[in-house]
This record gives structure tokens, C-alpha cells and sequence, in this order.
């Protein structure tokens, strides 16, 4: 395992400085990069050298934001899912996707990816966490239709990522009393998870909560550790490799992107002062080179799209390895597999 220690130099000076940061994504089509800050209802985004940032104001929490197919942004505030319109001068029309029916009245949407076919993987959770609720939980909105993705509860539930292979399913519990790295099989073609969830083996509490994770080209996960300021790397079968020490306490997520997809950007929390006493740099972004690749973030489609992304997917013999060519030598690493899911097809 190697410990790199992250130096104030990476910290970002002219990017706004934000309650909870998160769900940072690099934008392939606009070549921007965009971010949120969950209790303002902010939705941020800029230039691809990360200047120029620019606020569009909802009027409510919003808790993750996907990219649509269309060139579009999607968020899921408190209990909907909206496709944005975003104008000039901060201006926003939204268009209502869904409505998620949360299982009690102060819950809010939380973290949430799309998978290759365009489907969107998002949670929901209580929102006071003093109350130590076992209640969130996973949802999927595919096809015009948003339905739980099977029966797994957690008290925040976070950390969604793919495997490029789109076969692994990653995720974690933030709560202070569960704090869990969980991997579980997903099934592309159909998009439902199989078998039962497995411990990441290579994490420990010592790593910090796990919150937001992102995958690079080579199949390591990239997990922030909240309240001990640190990014873990895991491999692809699970071992820990690397720990990135921050300059700040409270990593939310993290994500690869920019014009060549080796920048890692950090978004972070601060709850006020009581948080920059012993934690100065709280709530700030930062931008990393860590020497690894990322991949592009899938979009959301529409129902249509995601009928014939699932034919291509059903039509094409699975791979392991969806890296380009010249990556290709690098397919020998070792990828988990759940022993008793046998309906999964190997390469």
C-alpha cells in the first residue's frame, strides 16, 4: 500500500467554498465540470481548467445530479427527479421525471450514477442522523418507471460505482454507527443486482467513512473517507493500494475527468465554524494528478434509448475489459466475481 500526502497546493482558491460539496462529474460534451451543494440547492459548474464558475439556484436540497444523454443535467432534490434547463444568468426550468415515495416524511434523495445502459442507480435516506435510521435505501429509474432496487436497507446509503465492465455494483453506508464498503454483482442487461452484497476486504474504519467513489480505467475503486481526510484506492479484487492524505477532513467525492481524464477532482463539507476550528480547509474543492485515468460518467437515457442499449448489450459478447486498445494489455488484473451468482457469464 502506498500513502501519498496531499499538499494545500491542490486546494482550489477561486472555486466557491460550499456546505456540503459533492457529486463532482466532467462533462465530455460541454468539456466542463460540474458539481453540487446538497442543503443550498446549488448546482455549479466550470471551465474545463476549473474556472469561471457559475451558480444555478434551486429552490430546494438537492442530493446528486447525472448527465443526460441529451446534453441535459438530471438531479434528485428531496423527493423528485427533474430534468434542468439551465440558462443564461443563473436561469432554470425543470421538467418532473418522478416522484420517489419515500417510506417516511423527512426523508431526502442522496447519492446516485447511471450505469451504461443509462439507467439511474439512486439512494434516499433519513435526513437527521442522530435518529440512526435503518431506512434508506436504493432506487432505479429506468424506462419511464422508478422502482426500489430489490430489498437493501442502510442508514445512508453512498458510494455507488460500477466496475467498467458495468458487472460490479459498489456501495457504502456514511452513517457514523454502520460505516460500511459494500460490492455486490449487477446484471447489465437487465439491470438488478444478484446475489448478496459482499464486504470491500481491503477497507477498515481507519480509512474514515466511506462516502462518495468513483472507478478509474484500470478498475480500482477510489472511495472518500470522511471525518480522517483521506481517498482510498482499492484493486479490482478488493485489495487496498493506495491512500491519498488530504489537506482536509471531510472528502464528500470525487470523480476523473478533464480534456485527458486524469484529473481527480475532490469535493468536500464544512458545517460552519465549529467544523474550520480544527479544519480550516473544510467545504473547499480540490484538483488532483494521481497518475490514473478515469472514465467517461454515463448518461441518462430515455426510456427508448435504454430499450436499445439493453438489445446492443444482450447482442455483444461480455468483456471484461472495456478499456481502448493500447490499455488492453493491462486486461490480466484480477476482477472479483461472487462464487455463487452463476447466471453471470465470463469472459
Amino acid at each position: 500500500m502506498t500513502l501519498i500526502t496531499v499538499g494545500t497546493d491542490a486546494l482550489l482558491h477561486d472555486a466557491p467554498r460550499m456546505a456540503t460539496g459533492e457529486n463532482p462529474i466532467w462533462d465530455d460534451l460541454r468539456q466542463c465540470w460540474w458539481c453540487i451543494d446538497i442543503p443550498a440547492g446549488a448546482i455549479w459548474q466550470a471551465d474545463a481548467e476549473l474556472h469561471n464558475w457559475q451558480r444555478w439556484q434551486l429552490p430546494h436540497a438537492v442530493g446528486c445530479l447525472v448527465l443526460q444523454a441529451d446534453g441535459r443535467l438530471a438531479v434528485a432534490g428531496v423527493d423528485q427527479l427533474l430534468t434542468l434547463d439551465l440558462g443564461p444568468d443563473g436561469a432554470i426550468a425543470t421538467t418532473l421525471l418522478a416522484r420517489v415515495p419515500h417510506a417516511r416524511a423527512d426523508m431526502r434523495c442522496n447519492d446516485g450514477r447511471c450505469d451504461r445502459q443509462g439507467r439511474w442507480l439512486l439512494s434516499s435516506m433519513v435526513s437527521d442522523l442522530s435518529l440512526a435510521a435503518n431506512d434508506g435505501r436504493w432506487w432505479q429509474w429506468a424506462g419511464g418507471k422508478l422502482q426500489a432496487l430489490e430489498n437493501i436497507t442502510c442508514r445512508v446509503p453512498n458510494g455507488s460505482a460500477l466496475s467498467p465492465d458495468g458487472r460490479v455494483f459498489y456501495s457504502s453506508d456514511t452513517h457514523p454507527h454502520s460505516p460500511a464498503l459494500w460490492r455486490q454483482a449487477y446484471d447489465p442487461q437487465t439491470g438488478r443486482l444478484q446475489g448478496q452484497r459482499e464486504p470491500v476486504p481491503g477497507w477498515s474504519a481507519a480509512l474514515g467513512r466511506p462516502d462518495g467513489a468513483t472507478v478509474d480505467a484500470d478498475g480500482g475503486l477510489w472511495v472518500c473517507g470522511l471525518d480522517h481526510g483521506r481517498i482510498a484506492r482499492f484493486t479490482p479484487d478488493g485489495r487496498l493500494d493506495q491512500v491519498l492524505q488530504l489537506p482536509l477532513k471531510k472528502p464528500t467525492m470525487c470523480a476523473f475527468g478533464g480534456p485527458d481524464g486524469r484529473t481527480l477532482l475532490v469535493t468536500s463539507l464544512s458545517r460552519g465554524p465549529q467544523d474550520l476550528t480544527d479544519d480550516p480547509h473544510g467545504g473547499q474543492i480540490l484538483a488532483l494528478r494521481p497518475g490514473h485515468q478515469g472514465l467517461p460518467e454515463p448518461r441518462l437515457a430515455r426510456p427508448q434509448q435504454q430499450h436499445l442499449r439493453q438489445l446492443e448489450t444482450e447482442n455483444q459478447k461480455p468483456r471484461r475489459d472495456i478499456r481502448p486498445p493500447e490499455r488492453c494489455a493491462e486486461a490480466h488484473i484480477k476482477q472479483w466475481r461472487p462464487k455463487a451468482v452463476l447466471s453471470l457469464r465470463q469472459p
